[in-house]
Parts: structure tokens; sequence; C-alpha cells
């Protein structure tokens, strides 16, 4: 089997996070499903969402709901009624890339996508690791001009993105709750 480069695999990650259109709700039934706790991999319970797999939790921002294909690795909250507002986290189990190898590889991503640009990034904290943070901007020919804030980290064995992508118009209203996401994060049960 061939081993892909850590950071090819990561950019291949984010691409997957920032592209991945969600899933519509085919019914009624799949909304109240959304709505019940989770049995599996992560829990939320009074508001704070649990990861049993990685032992991290953080409280969900008001308006949004856990998927419920939601997995230990990859945890996608979406708000009902924007089918383009979603946060994820993603976990590289054993992606010990530095945090400048993981920007660059970021930074590349975003300059290969001819409507993308770079509106904003710096060096920043999370969970008291270093960390960094990017706002990309989307100017789709069709449709809302769409922004996207990523923040990576290492902890421990583990990279962790952290990603809100939204309409602009919805972006301020939700960075609030993504910022508190960010600086209640806690690791360890």
């Amino acid at each position: 089997m061939k081993r892909f480069p850590k950071r090819v695999l990561a950019a291949c990650a984010l691409a997957v996070l920032a592209l991945a259109p969600p899933l519509a709700r085919a019914s009624a039934e799949d909304a109240a499903e959304e709505r019940a706790p989770a049995a599996g991999p992560n829990v939320v319970q009074e508001g704070v969402l649990h990861n049993t797999v990685h032992g991290f939790r953080f409280p969900v921002p008001r308006g949004f709901e856990l998927r419920p294909s939601s997995t230990g690795d990859e945890v996608v909250l979406v708000v009902p009624d924007c089918d383009e507002c979603i946060l994820r986290v993603l976990v590289s189990p054993g992606n010990t890339d530095s945090l400048e190898t993981t920007v660059r590889a970021l930074k590349k991503q975003v300059a290969s996508e001819p409507s993308a640009h770079v509106i904003d990034e710096q060096r920043t904290r999370v969970a008291r690791e270093a960390a960094y943070t990017l706002v990309k901007e989307e100017t789709p020919d069709a449709g809302p001009r769409i922004l996207t804030r990523y923040v990576t980290f290492n902890h421990g064995e583990d990279k962790y993105y952290f990603v809100l992508r939204e309409p602009a118009a919805q972006f301020g209203t939700d960075e609030d709750g993504f910022e508190k996401v960010l600086s209640k994060l806690r690791f360890g049960q």
C-alpha cells in the first residue's frame, strides 16, 4: 500500500471540509433524529458536545445541531434552516506535522481555488496549544459570498481542524459562537 505524506493527507482533508455540501434532510423523521441525543462517539448533554473518542468537549453554538452521521474523527454541526452553515471538527490521528507545514498546505489549497482568497490570518492559542486561524472568502459566480474560518492546532499525537463555513451574511453572527467553541474547548473527560 502506498503511503502519502501527512501534509498531502491534511490538504486533502481540508479540501473535503471546505467543499463537501451538507446532507439534505429527507423527512421530518430525519430532523427529529438530529435533535435526539447521539448514542455514539459524540454526545450532546446540556448543550455541550462530548467526543468520547478523542476526549474533548465544547459548547454547541446556539442554532447548531449535531449531524447523526458524525464520527469520532469528524464532528459535523449544522444549522437546520441554512444549507451552507456548517461547523466541522476534523481530527487527523497520528498527524504530527508542524503548524507551519499545515498552514503552508492550507494556503496552497486556498490559492488553487480561482474564486477564493485569504482575507485574514493570525497565530492564536486553542486549549493551551499554539494554533493558526485563517479566513477564506469565496465569491462564486452564482449564489452568496461564502466565508470559511479554519483553525488548526496539534494536541498530543493528533492534528485538529475546526472549520466554520457560512454565507457572509450569516458568518458574523455565528463567528461569536465559533469563538466560544474555541475558548471553551477542553480535553479530558
